[in-house]
């Protein structure tokens, strides 16, 4: 159902044509297809939504932001692009302040995604290392290997994995005791 027009007329009008009018207004922007331009559905100027947003396509031409344009914040997307199964996780970030063996960088369930593919970055003060890793379950049991490995001053981390309640989690043992790791995944389906 479309309302082409919501205007009332105050001189001829009620309040419950008002209030009717509304509703209708509210009725379709919660359970219909809300058109900005019916010849092209494109937008001009600002918009604004509180809470969710969500498209079957979301075509962007220049730039999403959060924040406003004199102020630009940081915009927080776990989920940037879904097509086909795979997903591309735009990245996330770990922080360590021991050296201990087998702590988590990253965990998914078992039943979301089958494989998955991490490029990582390992910062400290005592250098820098870069890589890539493969990651795969069969429901039992993790499979990893790395590749592309990246290093200023020596291994400065080494990768594991393993399954845990239900997740498969990537795991580092960071030779310094502090050190952070930032990562992007792309994961494809079960």
């Amino acid at each position: 159902m479309a309302i082409s027009q919501a205007q009332i007329s105050t001189s001829t009008d009620t309040f419950n044509d008002w209030v009717t009018k509304t509703n209708q207004i509210a009725a379709n922007l919660s359970s219909s297809i809300v058109t900005a331009n019916s010849s092209t559905g494109l937008t001009t100027g600002n918009a604004y939504v509180n809470g969710v947003f969500s498209a079957n396509t979301l075509a962007i031409v220049s730039d999403i932001r959060g924040g406003t344009v004199s102020s630009p914040a940081t915009l927080n997307i776990s989920q940037a692009f879904v097509s086909n199964n795979i997903v591309l996780q735009l990245g996330g970030a770990a922080s360590y302040v021991t050296a201990t063996a087998n702590q988590i960088v990253d965990s998914y369930s078992l039943s979301t995604y089958r494989t998955s593919k991490y490029v990582l970055q390992v910062n400290s003060a005592s250098g820098y290392q870069s890589t890539e890793i493969m990651m795969m379950h069969d429901g039992t049991n993790a499979y990893i290997t790395e590749y592309a490995t990246l290093a200023s001053a020596g291994t400065i981390a080494v990768f594991s994995a393993n399954i845990s309640g239900g997740n498969i989690n990537l795991l580092i043992t960071p030779t310094p005791s502090v050190s952070t790791v930032s990562f992007q995944r792309i994961a494809i389906a079960v």
